[in-house]
């Protein structure tokens, strides 16, 4: 079982039960079901600005960050894990708003879309687009959103 270590204040719109859920049916995409580890931090505008700009190289906010150990080491420190996903809340629910979409839609959207970056997939490309995206919206719709 995963078990997913949070930091930062946990968003009510995302209950635990199903961002847990939501990560499983996100593994077993590519049958990663024995991973011990995942770090999920809740983080400020100011410090997804910070992050993004320290990492990406753009001094904007952005809605999710997916780091692997090697790119962000220290953070799941009880257990290995695949790695770890910083989420903007405020970020998130304006981008919700702003795309007509529910804010608990849009939270789950962007825990799917940081595990899916740790398994290895991007969006570089409008192929590898279109596959990561159809893998996200399937997981969303499995969750019942």
């Amino acid at each position: 079982m995963t078990e997913i270590s949070h930091f930062g204040r946990w968003p009510t719109v995302l209950p635990k039960t199903l961002a847990d859920r939501a990560v499983r049916l996100a593994l077993k995409v590519k049958n990663k079901k024995g991973v011990e580890g995942l770090g999920l931090v809740f983080v400020t505008e100011a410090k997804m600005k910070s992050l993004n700009k320290r990492y990406r190289g753009k001094s904007v906010p952005t809605d999710v960050l997916s780091f692997s150990p090697a790119e962000f080491p220290g953070m799941t420190k009880n257990k290995p894990g695949i790695g770890d996903i910083f989420i903007c809340p405020i970020f998130v629910k304006r981008d919700s708003a702003k795309n007509g979409v529910p804010y608990p839609q849009q939270m789950l959207r962007v825990l799917v879309h940081g595990v899916l970056h740790l398994l290895g997939f991007d969006h570089a490309t409008a192929k590898d687009e279109k596959t990561m995206f159809a893998k996200q919206e399937k997981i969303i719709k499995a969750c019942g959103l």
